[in-house]
């Protein structure tokens, strides 16, 4: 019963890696807009470390950091959790000028 259990739980996690696109995406996104992991960082108000592990995998966005990026990128939850956007189109041009114009307005409130 227990190691049926145990399987059940592995499973389910080894579906999650599979599904779970957020990190692959994100580090996608931002390379697409051309801004570091440092200033996404300063962007979403985290630390560089904290994106790094988001990027690799290692962990997942809090629930507010998801709903920012979603939002900062212009892209629904399901689309950054569960589609591969490298292979797919739904980061059109025009989302990609919108967000990168979001960038330069927060460059400019830094430099002021």
């Amino acid at each position: 019963m227990l190691l049926a259990f145990y399987n059940l739980i592995f499973l389910n996690f080894q579906m999650y890696q599979c599904i779970n696109m957020t990190g692959a995406n994100l580090k996608w996104l931002r390379k697409k807009v051309n801004i570091s992991i440092e200033e996404l960082a300063g962007i979403l108000d985290k630390d560089m470390l904290i994106i790094s592990l988001w990027e690799r995998g290692e962990m997942d966005p809090d629930k507010a950091s998801f709903l920012r990026l979603c939002s900062f990128f212009e892209l629904d939850k399901s689309t950054i959790l569960l589609l591969d956007l490298s292979r797919s189109d739904l980061f059109t041009t025009k989302k990609r000028v919108s967000v990168q114009k979001k960038i330069l307005a927060t460059r400019r409130q830094r430099v002021s």
